[in-house]
């Protein structure tokens, strides 16, 4: 069985290394897109590349991110171009982990008509946290209460997407499939798998993540209302110029991603939500030591990503200019097109109009034809009539003529038959007289 990753990443410099190694203890392959990343990520993607490890790295320039449309064309590629049979969607801060088996042992019982979905496990980075370890898993322990995740992600078989033509939804939460299918697929939720995980690591990465990813967000074709809430309150307080402490770091990963607004107001008070320390299992790992340093520098990232939105701003001005110039000639090409169709359309209203009186005339004309062929055919009627009824009394005629010749005829035979006897009665007479 192949299992492949599919991942989206921006500005993941302190997390990548952390992502691949421990994954690469799990998968067969790791396809990552990187949506213009501006700090060390790329680097360290390319050192990896350089040990051999079976990742794929792409380069995505479009950072106007569509998260349905590029994980789901990730999800083509992986089953595609690279025969996977399994395909685990995950962001770079989500690790596959159990508390009693290898991960893996549990994604290859996968059935092939199902699909897996499995809650996350969220990890608060606290004060005390050593920084010094560089492998995010080890480092970071403390967990948030369980209760509280609402959140899953799935991991989908090639069997599901040729025979239902699933897709990703947005965030792979969940898959997008029509209605016909839905109690032919079987999901299972309750694997003993988890994902752990760690969208905050540390104050410079929580203030990157803020700056750069909050506005790009915002900046989303597709953005559901209330999204990224738990942005607001940090980026408020970088842009009124106030420290950021990694109190407000713990307090934002407590809630993050949580619906605040919605169903969980009891947890908008982070003091209710409870840490456990709780570290993910590395009894199956091997090969995690981290090697490739990196710099976090949040200000640079989030100059890099204005640089890129002025420059687009610009490109979005010159396509502005360019269609209203296009539009105007296309008004004045209509408008001559119009003219011309104006025009005909004249030309023709005249030889239609003329064309009606023709065929006025020839109605008329028609329709005369026709009366003088009607009063011609009612006097054909009337001739035929007297001709059937001189017929009829020709026909009575020779009936009668046919019966006096048949009673003469008769009367003759009668006169012939006297006549023989009379003559008979004459020449006996003579024979008597004779004797």
């Amino acid at each position: 069985m192949k299992i492949v990753s599919i991942t989206t990443i921006k500005n993941e410099a302190d997390i990548i290394e952390s992502f691949v190694r421990y994954h690469l203890n799990i998968v067969d392959l790791m396809i990552i897109l990187d949506n213009g990343s501006t700090d060390d990520t790329l680097n360290i993607l390319s050192q990896l590349e350089k040990e051999d490890l079976p990742i794929v790295v792409l380069n995505d320039e479009d950072r106007y991110f569509e998260p349905f449309i590029k994980y789901n064309y990730l999800l083509d590629m992986a089953l595609n171009e690279h025969g996977a049979d399994v395909v685990c969607p995950l962001d770079c801060d989500e690790f596959i982990t159990s508390d009693t088996a290898h991960p893996r042992t549990i994604i290859e019982e996968i059935p092939e008509d199902s699909f897996y979905k499995v809650k996350w496990r969220t990890y608060v980075p606290v004060n005390g946290d050593d920084e010094a370890v560089r492998f995010i898993p080890s480092r970071i322990t403390n967990v948030r209460d369980e209760n509280v995740e609402t959140d899953y992600k799935v991991i989908i078989t090639r069997d599901l997407v040729d025979r239902f033509n699933i897709k990703l939804s947005i965030g792979n939460h969940d898959i997008d499939m029509d209605n016909e299918f839905k109690n032919k697929i079987t999901c299972f939720d309750d694997t003993g798998l988890r994902l752990a995980h760690f969208p905050l690591r540390s104050i410079n990465q929580t203030v990157s993540k803020v700056l750069v990813g909050y506005p790009n967000t915002l900046s989303r074709k597709t953005v559901a209302k209330g999204t990224s809430f738990h942005y607001t309150v940090l980026f408020d307080k970088i842009k009124n110029d106030i420290d950021i402490s990694m109190d407000d770091v713990t307090v934002f990963a407590k809630q993050y991603s949580l619906d605040l607004e919605g169903n969980q107001q009891e947890y908008k008070n982070e003091k209710l939500i409870g840490l456990e320390n709780h570290p993910v299992n590395l009894d199956y790992m091997k090969n995690i030591e981290m090697k490739y340093p990196f710099e976090e520098n949040p200000l640079e990232n989030l100059l890099n990503n204005y640089i890129y939105f002025a420059k687009e701003i610009n490109v979005f001005r010159n396509d502005v200019e360019n269609y209203e110039r296009e539009i105007e000639f296309l008004k004045d090409d209509y408008g001559k097109r119009l003219e011309g169709i104006v025009q005909k359309g004249e030309f023709h209203s005249k030889k239609l109009a003329e064309n009606n009186i023709r065929l006025k005339e020839d109605n008329s004309r028609l329709d005369e034809t026709i009366t003088q062929l009607t009063l011609e055919n009612e006097d054909l009627i009337k001739r035929n009539s007297i001709l059937t009824k001189s017929k009829k009394a020709l026909n009575d005629d020779l009936e009668v003529a046919a019966s006096d010749l048949e009673r003469l005829k008769i009367e003759n035979e009668e006169l012939s038959a006297k006549l023989e006897n009379k003559s008979l009665k004459n020449y006996l007479k003579r024979l008597l007289r004779n004797q």
